[in-house]
């Protein structure tokens, strides 16, 4: 008897001994590196969020540029159909710009054609949105990404903007997704005016998509706002 519990002693120290073995070699210690270096988990997001903010200042200089460009007329490369609202169709019992859709489960019936002079901007139609107790929002729907379609576009960075018109400050917007993730939402500032709003965004390397999303998130169920000319610039090959 005593023989094996001898035994047993010793199979139960060598378990232990191996579980601290195991337990050191993989434990993560804060301790900093030689020199004073960050260690190699920081250093990765130091240099992420070096690389983040870097391509949020990059976008926000190429969206100015866009802005500039919509404002002397010169835009070009405009890759959206029906971006002028100028198409219309009935879709489950709402009246929807073609190749434009309602994003996610937001609400179609404050989304109305609009036709008189002051609420256009380009062409004969633009698109009113006014605001619902959740926000209400369309997405275009015709650059879908993938291995044999506009792949190319996989992590790079798009611009797009829309004139917009609001009387309210955080109210109309416009940003971008990409089936991954998604944009800054730029707003317009309620200023009463035709303004061009514009973001860029650089495409996730597995998006499906690059949607531009407009409307209105005021939340109040009253507050309206108008939108024409919307476009999404690719870039230069």
């Amino acid at each position: 008897m005593r023989s094996i519990t001898y035994i047993c002693y010793i199979c139960g120290v060598a378990l232990i001994a191996a579980a601290m073995l195991v337990i050191g070699c993989t434990s993560d210690t804060s301790e900093q590196a030689p020199g004073g270096a960050l260690e190699p988990n920081k250093a990765v997001t130091a240099e992420d969020e070096t690389r983040k903010a870097e391509r949020l200042a990059a976008g926000a200089a190429e969206a100015a540029a866009v802005v500039e460009r919509a404002r002397a007329g010169t835009i070009t490369g405009n890759v959206l159909q029906n971006g002028s609202f100028e198409s219309w169709s009935e879709r489950d019992g709402a009246q929807l710009p073609v190749h434009w859709l309602p994003v996610e489960q937001e609400t179609t019936v404050k989304v109305s054609r609009v036709a008189a002079a002051g609420d256009v901007h380009d062409g004969k139609n633009a698109l009113r949105v006014v605001a619902d107790p959740g926000v209400v929002s369309l997405g275009s729907d015709d650059v879908a990404i993938s291995e044999t379609e506009n792949a190319e576009l996989r992590g790079k960075m798009v611009t797009a903007g829309v004139w917009a018109k609001a009387d309210t400050p955080g109210a109309a917007f416009v940003n971008i997704r990409d089936g991954v993730g998604e944009s800054l939402v730029i707003d317009h500032p309620g200023d009463g005016s035709w303004q061009f709003i514009a973001v860029s965004h650089t495409l996730d390397p597995h998006a499906t998509v690059a949607m531009v999303r407009i409307g209105n998130r005021k939340q109040d169920d009253k507050t309206a706002v108008v939108f024409d000319g919307a476009v999404l610039l690719a870039p230069a090959q």
